[in-house]
């Protein structure tokens, strides 16, 4: 991700839990505050596609009825999903949602009544390996789709023997 100065694509860090996978991605926003401005969105009940739209919204600013641009010019936008595996517990589904805004570069707003572009953005992601595995197949949950994970370069991070 250092290497990554302009982040045009979406980034996932995979790896069982304990693997320092969040502290990463705030590593990374720290360093990169500069050049984004983070959204960090919580894996909670609490989340609906509204509260979700008028968050993000929030860092963006009409330069036309339908188009979006970032508050802050110089800086892009990164959103940062922590716990993406909790996406199963949710009513929602947030990964086909951002997914269909990252092919698009936006999404039809039906309570507006047009699609509105949204662009200048990326998504960071933190997902625990064994999740999927032990909790999503046990309690009968759909465990989270690839789809939108197609585009989105995955690292692996695994655990490391202190000795």
């Amino acid at each position: 991700m250092r290497y990554d100065a302009e982040l045009n694509k979406n980034f996932r860090v995979l790896g069982p839990q304990g693997t320092s996978k969040s502290v990463i991605l705030n590593t990374f926003v720290q360093r990169a505050a500069d050049r984004f401005d983070t959204i960090q969105i919580p894996m909670s009940a609490y989340l609906s596609f509204d509260r979700l739209r008028k968050v993000v919204e929030s860092h963006y600013v009409a330069k036309r009825k339908k188009a979006f641009v970032p508050k802050n010019e110089d800086k892009k936008i990164l959103i940062m999903i922590d716990d993406l595996h909790l996406q199963s517990n949710l009513k929602i589904n947030l990964v086909e949602f951002m997914r269909t805004w990252t092919q698009a570069n936006g999404y039809f707003d039906v309570g507006a009544g047009f699609f509105k572009r949204i662009t200048d953005f990326a998504v960071i992601m933190a997902q625990n390996s064994s999740y999927r595995v032990d909790k999503c197949k046990v309690a009968g949950r759909q465990p989270l789709s690839n789809r939108f994970l197609f585009y989105a370069t995955t690292q692996y991070t695994d655990e490391v023997q202190i000795e």
